[in-house]
């Protein structure tokens, strides 16, 4: 059982900012990037499996496939005990918060930028879906 992280962004500013940040903060060595949710979901399309554990950082307003579509498309292929999405977007709009919060596989919701000390929390609690994981 590993830990895949996926970051989902049409920023590529951002996608190198949290790259380092969680290469840094040994989240992951090696996390997967995409410019669009469509590419993502393609990816876990034919990735995807109950034995790992996905961390998805999502933005919400991105071309091709948005962040809300991305989820819609996830819900029907994922399962929230093994799948931990946090929502990393620039918006401040009450509603993408209140939706977010109503998602089961969204677990936090967090607007640009991230810091360190998040990530580190974010470690934490993406790594207790691990443990929680019965061994196959």
């Amino acid at each position: 059982m590993t830990n895949r992280t996926l970051i989902i962004d049409d920023d590529p500013v951002v996608i190198i900012m949290l790259k380092k940040l969680i290469q840094l903060t040994d989240f992951d060595e090696n996390p997967l990037t995409f410019d669009s949710g469509l590419t993502a979901i393609k990816y876990l399309k034919e990735n995807y499996n109950q034995k790992d554990v996905f961390s998805i950082f999502l933005d919400i307003n991105m071309p091709v496939m948005n962040g809300w579509d991305f989820l819609m498309e996830l819900t029907n292929l994922a399962n929230p005990a093994n799948t931990f999405v946090c929502i990393v977007t620039s918006s401040t709009d009450r509603f993408d918060e209140l939706k977010a919060s109503q998602h089961p596989l969204v677990s936090k919701f967090l607007i640009k930028p991230i810091y360190k000390d998040t990530l580190i929390g974010l470690k934490e609690l993406a790594y207790s879906k691990m443990k929680e994981r019965p061994h196959f």
